[in-house]
C-alpha cells in the first residue's frame, strides 16, 4: 500500500483527501472535501491490502455502526470502495482526544463524571443495537470544541449476532485471534482477554477504560 502522504490530493468517490488527522493499526483517517455537498468530513481508509473477506467485514460492520443515531456518537455518512480500497465516511469532530488530557492537570471531577456519562451513555446504544466497541481507548473518545464528547472507531465494533459462532470450531478460534489482534490489550474487554465465547460474557456499558490520569 502506498505512504500515508502519497494519499493526499487524491478522491474516493466525490471526497478528496485533503489531510491526514489520524493513522493507527488498521487505517488513515482524513480530513477529506465532499465535493458535492460543499463540506468537511472524516474519511477512514483500511490499510494494507485486505482480502475480499476482509472487506467485506469492513463494509458490513460499517454499516451497521450507520444505523446508530446518537448525539455522543459519530455519524457514519457514506461506505465505500475504489480500487480495492474500502472507505468510511463520517462527521468531522474538530476538536481532540482524552489522549490529549493525559499528564495534564487533571479536569474537575465534575467534568470527567460527564465524560464517562456520555461515552457510557453512546456504547450503550451501540450494545442495545448489538453492536460491541472492541477498541474502547482515550483516542477513540474525542471532546469536540464545543465540549461535545464522541465516540469514534466503530470500524471494528462486531454485531453480536454475526458474533454468534460455535466455541471451539475454526471460525470461534480465527475471531478469538482477530479480536486479540485489535485494539490493545489495556482496553480489552474481559471476554476477549479470556479465552471465552464472545456470547457467554454479557454486554456492559459501563466497560469504559482511560488511563486513570484522564
Amino acid at each position: 500500500m502506498v505512504g500515508s502522504a502519497a494519499w493526499l490530493e487524491k478522491t474516493l468517490g466525490r471526497y478528496r483527501l485533503e489531510e491526514i488527522v489520524g493513522e493507527g493499526g488498521m487505517g488513515i483517517v482524513f480530513r477529506a472535501r465532499d465535493t458535492s455537498l460543499g463540506r468537511d468530513v472524516a474519511l477512514k481508509i483500511l490499510l494494507g491490502a485486505p482480502d475480499a473477506t476482509a472487506r467485506k467485514r469492513f463494509m458490513r460492520e460499517a454499516r451497521a455502526a450507520a444505523m446508530l443515531a446518537h448525539p455522543n456518537v459519530v455519524t457514519i455518512h457514506d461506505v465505500g470502495e475504489q480500487e480495492g480500497v474500502p472507505y468510511v465516511v463520517m462527521e468531522l469532530v474538530r476538536g481532540t482526544s482524552l489522549r490529549a488530557f493525559v499528564g495534564l492537570p487533571m479536569p474537575p471531577s465534575s467534568t470527567r463524571l460527564r465524560w464517562l456519562i456520555d461515552a457510557a451513555s453512546a456504547l450503550g446504544a451501540a450494545h442495545r443495537a448489538k453492536l460491541v466497541h472492541r477498541d474502547v481507548k482515550p483516542e477513540n473518545v474525542l471532546l469536540s470544541e464545543d465540549g461535545v464528547v464522541k465516540v469514534v472507531d466503530f470500524g471494528i465494533a462486531r454485531s453480536a449476532h454475526n458474533a454468534r459462532t460455535k466455541r471451539g470450531s475454526p471460525r470461534w478460534a480465527r475471531s478469538r485471534r482477530r479480536a486479540r489482534s485489535w485494539g490493545h490489550p489495556r482496553t480489552w474487554r474481559p471476554s476477549t482477554s479470556r479465552d471465552s465465547s464472545s456470547t457467554a460474557a454479557p454486554i456492559n456499558s459501563r466497560g469504559v477504560s482511560w488511563p486513570t490520569s484522564c
